[in-house]
């Protein structure tokens, strides 16, 4: 299945840039049928009517998928290097997060984030994996600000002066955040916070991972432990 992205499937035009990649990449033509989303869970099939500096479309049928009852958020130090931090987003999308929260913490090396270019990444990757929910998305928050969310809140942190659990030894609820810090890791006062606000400080294992790799492996443990 192919799936094209369109906010408003009933204006029954693709963006200029779905159309190009509908008409040249994917090679579709008039008389086709194709699968639109919307991203907040609506898709409906549908037959190519015309194709000019635009492909549109009839729709033929609509469905509505539902969302997993678990709520899985990720507040994450974006990586330096752009590859990583698109490789990393790409992930967390086809393994299905609800959102995704950028931090800006005390150590973090980036905080210039091209939003355009994420938004592409998010779809790009929902279109992938048929995903029908984009994540939503937050930019350049502070732990303080995250901390106001409901359900268990839970930071990978590096550092030895704390004791922390392993993630696969805690009972987990529903609806949880993920807490990823930059190479430099979480600063003491920030992991201090966090504890004070009821969070859990955890391991995901002995070795020291980079902060792409602990978020894409933490979100995989965390939906293999909530399918169970």
């Amino acid at each position: 299945m192919q799936l094209f992205y369109n906010p408003i499937l009933e204006n029954c035009t693709l963006s200029k840039e779905e159309s190009s990649h509908c008409s040249k990449v994917m090679r579709k033509n008039i008389g086709d049928y194709i699968t639109v989303f919307d991203g907040v869970g609506n898709a409906c099939n549908a037959k190519i009517t015309s194709i000019k500096n635009t492909v549109n479309y009839q729709i033929l049928t609509k469905n509505y998928f539902k969302k997993n009852k678990n709520i899985v958020r990720i507040a994450v130090a974006p990586p330096k290097t752009a590859n990583r931090f698109d490789f990393m987003i790409e992930k967390l999308v086809e393994l299905g997060v609800d959102e995704i929260i950028l931090l800006k913490t005390e150590n973090s090396e980036r905080t210039n984030i091209n939003e355009g270019r994420l938004m592409k990444t998010i779809i790009a990757a929902c279109k992938q994996s048929i995903n029908y929910h984009l994540p939503k998305v937050s930019i350049n928050k502070s732990i303080a600000e995250t901390l106001l969310s409901k359900g268990d809140k839970l930071m990978c942190y590096c550092g030895i002066d704390q004791s922390k659990y392993l993630l696969t030894q805690l009972a987990i609820n529903n609806e949880v955040c993920i807490y990823i810090g930059p190479e430099g890791d979480f600063s003491p006062s920030e992991v201090d916070h966090f504890l004070i606000n009821k969070g859990k400080l955890i391991s995901l294992g002995e070795q020291r991972l980079r902060t792409e790799t602990a978020a894409i492996a933490a979100t995989s443990i965390l939906f293999s432990m909530l399918l169970k």
